[in-house]
């Protein structure tokens, strides 16, 4: 009896030492890269560089939601930062309306103002680095979203100093009343001339302000599409478990609207130090500089993969993949998946019957196999039981959504 705890012992350490292990590996190999300073090379993205243009956009670094004069303020330094970089922009106003009566039984519309940047000539339909510049009444909005209009003002910088030539039309779109119910890419969508440009989308955006700029979402039929991010960015930080648990969170982008409507796209965000996301500490200081080079490496490489890619070629069947170590990308056809769970489960079901059997009886056995599918529904039951305290709690039907400010954009309920 002594010897069997002391093998139990043994064995419960040795799973914890080899989970600490992993952590540590984990932790220590992210892909995040050291951030480039003022002086790296120009045709590189520079997140020193990024930075500094950050700082200008966010001025007094006040909460600027949509229809306020602070987000006017937000607009006009945007633009004059394309203008700076020899971009012409236009500012399209008119309405825009998003739909979440299905999910909360409310429908949004509000009067918005997008700015529409002409990057690089092209032929065909138009690649989209999209971004919003709104933020929400609690904070800033450093983050999120004033570091993907960084991101992309950086990545157009660093394609111009390459001397970069596309096959299609390159366009910036920084969205307006995004946190208002995606009103802004509402709006764009809903005229025919502008969404008749649109051929794929890269969107940048954040949920905290550190941590890996993570590839969470890509359009159906991504076998071609993780190939070209598998050879454009130079870490990777995705896996395709993200996207499928992100159809059933409360939750939209941007994209979210531009993949309803059949267009490809990607999705990044970071998500570290989430406490600070919708915060008065969504500020320029607290974000990481290591994560930003990360967020600009991914947009500065998908840019530059879809300026000589035909989409036609993009389009295909869904792959299963994850990254490893930032610098791997194991990936196979998502029709293998369920044969290759099968067959795992049944080598697992062999090993376990022969190992331990007859030692501790059929019953234990049983148990022992049930505990790790037990284990996944009693995290997703208490997901949603946690959800609805907060509901509850909040009094808001998505308490991950900030507060509606009492701003000047018109909203009508269903």
């Amino acid at each position: 009896m002594e010897s069997r705890n002391a093998d139990a012992v043994a064995r419960v350490v040795s799973l914890v030492l080899i989970a600490a292990a992993v952590w540590l590996i984990a932790n220590t190999f992210n892909g995040l890269p050291a951030p480039l300073g003022l002086d790296a090379a120009a045709t590189e993205f520079s997140a020193a560089r990024a930075d500094a243009t950050l700082g200008r956009l966010l001025g007094p670094e006040v909460p600027h939601p949509v229809s306020t004069p602070a987000n006017q303020a937000v607009r006009d330094r945007v633009r004059m930062e394309f203008a700076a970089l020899g971009v012409q922009t236009n500012v399209y106003r008119a309405l825009g309306c998003f739909d979440r009566r299905a999910k909360f039984g409310v429908f949004f519309c509000g009067t918005t103002e997008d700015i529409v940047a002409d990057v690089m000539p092209g032929t065909g339909k138009a690649i989209i680095l999209l971004a919003h510049y709104d933020s929400v009444p609690a904070g800033p909005g450093a983050a999120d979203d004033q570091s993907g209009i960084a991101t992309i003002l950086e990545t157009v910088r660093a394609l111009k100093a390459r001397g970069a030539t596309s096959l299609h039309p390159v366009m910036a779109v920084i969205t307006d009343g995004e946190e208002a119910g995606l009103l802004g890419a509402a709006a764009f969508l809903d005229n025919p001339a502008l969404k008749a440009k649109v051929g794929a989308v890269v969107n940048v955006e954040a949920r905290g302000n550190q941590g890996p700029s993570l590839m969470f979402q890509t359009s159906p039929g991504n076998g071609g599409l993780i190939d070209l991010y598998a050879n454009s960015v130079p870490t990777y930080a995705t896996s395709s478990l993200t996207s499928v648990i992100y159809k059933y969170l409360p939750n939209d982008t941007d994209l979210t609207l531009f993949i309803n409507d059949g267009f490809i796209g990607y999705n990044f965000a970071f998500n570290g130090n989430v406490a600070h996301y919708h915060t008065p500490l969504d500020r320029r200081d607290n974000l990481s500089l290591s994560t930003l080079q990360n967020h600009g490496d991914n947009m500065l490489g998908m840019a530059d993969g879809l300026m000589k890619t035909d989409y036609e070629s993009l389009k295909g069947g869904d792959d299963v993949y994850i990254s490893l170590l930032g610098y791997f990308l194991p990936r196979i056809p998502a029709s293998w998946a369920l044969p290759l769970a099968i067959l795992s489960f049944l080598f697992l079901v062999a090993a376990t019957y022969m190992s331990r059997a007859e030692e501790n009886g059929l019953w234990r056995w049983l148990r022992a196999l049930a505990m790790p599918l037990a284990m996944v529904v009693g995290s997703v039951a208490a997901g949603f039981i946690l959800h609805k305290v907060a509901e509850l709690v909040s009094g808001e039907p998505d308490p991950s959504m900030p507060i509606r400010c009492g701003c000047a954009f018109h909203l009508r309920s269903a």
